[in-house]
């Protein structure tokens, strides 16, 4: 979340939907964070972003590879 343009781009998405008047109405957001962040969390979830974090501890790459395969799995047994 350190891309301005990022940032940009989120607010201008939630600026929208609390424009037209339905915000209530915009569809669930979620994103994967390598390390939780209270104050970033806060923002996004004012934005109506739920973040998603790699476990305590776990390198980023090692938490968003176990987030993929956690997404995998649910889809096999769904599937």
């Amino acid at each position: 979340m350190s891309d301005p343009n990022i940032r940009l781009l989120l607010h201008r998405i939630w600026q929208t939907w609390d424009e037209s008047g339905h915000r209530q109405d915009g569809p669930r957001s979620f994103v994967f964070v390598a390390q939780r962040n209270p104050v970033q969390e806060a923002v996004l979830a004012n934005w109506g972003i739920t973040t998603i974090a790699s476990p305590e501890g776990a390198a980023a790459d090692e938490g968003l590879i176990q987030f993929l395969d956690d997404i995998r799995q649910c889809s096999v047994r769904e599937g």
